[in-house]
């Protein structure tokens, strides 16, 4: 019962990251390299950090109030992934700001003494010295969504225990008229691994002609930290790569 769960959170995350990875980084350069320092920097400061404290049933609250009536209509894979993108995003944003902060200004005088442009020098010097530390945030920050359980009550969950995965990739659907490009995999509710160990937990709800509700609640658990442990892998990898060849150039 957990691979269409596991597909679910996997979904989840892939899509919080694409969402809030840009937008975070581009947010960063713009305030550390183009904004000066003042007022509205300062208050973008306070947000985010306010932000990042704030507790994630705040963000289910917000999706199910402003962005289900608006988008899906009821409870989605989509709605859920802008949901853990929002809470992903200021955590991206300060860590990726205190990298970029942290580049030697001589890296960019350097850069500018050579005659590249801002945009080049931010794209090809500043960028990829802060990459590390960029990918530590959105390490941390994946941990923290891909357990996330209160906001998908909210906006995400379907049946606990699907008997198919979600079929993302192939319900693309494209037309001459807007919104030009449709999903109904997306708009359609799904199960996520928090989701699935909360109904197992709380409601007592699991295959019963297969496990206990003990067995099938540790085992979901278990299946869950494997999850989060392999997406640690995969940013920690990403973080040494990007080290190395720091180091190599």
């Amino acid at each position: 019962g957990a691979p269409p769960a596991v597909m679910g959170t996997l979904w989840l995350v892939f899509g919080a990251v694409l969402f809030a990875v840009p937008l975070g980084i581009g947010a960063a350069v713009f305030l550390t390299e183009y904004a000066e320092r003042g007022r509205f920097t300062q208050v973008v400061e306070v947000a985010t950090n306010g932000l990042w404290s704030t507790p994630s049933i705040v963000f289910g609250l917000f999706g199910l109030a402003f962005l289900v009536p608006r988008i899906s209509g009821g409870n989605s894979i989509f709605v859920g992934q802008l949901v853990l993108g929002f809470m992903l995003l200021p955590l991206v944003l300060i860590t990726s700001r205190e990298a970029i902060l942290a580049v030697p200004d001589a890296h960019r005088d350097a850069s500018a003494a050579l005659g590249v442009t801002k945009w080049e020098t931010i794209r090809s010097v500043v960028l990829p010295a802060a990459m590390p530390g960029t990918i530590t945030g959105v390490i941390l920050g994946v941990g923290r969504i891909a357990g996330e359980t209160a906001p998908l009550l909210l906006v995400f969950g379907g049946s606990p225990y699907p008997s198919t995965y979600p079929n993302v990739l192939g319900s693309f659907a494209f037309s001459a008229q807007p919104p030009f490009v449709t999903n109904d995999a997306l708009l359609s509710p799904a199960s996520a691994l928090p989701y699935q160990l909360y109904s197992t937990i709380t409601a007592g709800q699991f295959p019963k002609e297969i496990f206990t509700d003990t067995e099938f609640g540790w085992g979901t658990a278990l299946v869950l930290l494997g999850v989060v442990l392999a997406l640690y892998a995969v940013g920690v990898g990403s973080r040494l790569y990007f080290r190395r060849k720091l180091h190599h150039e």
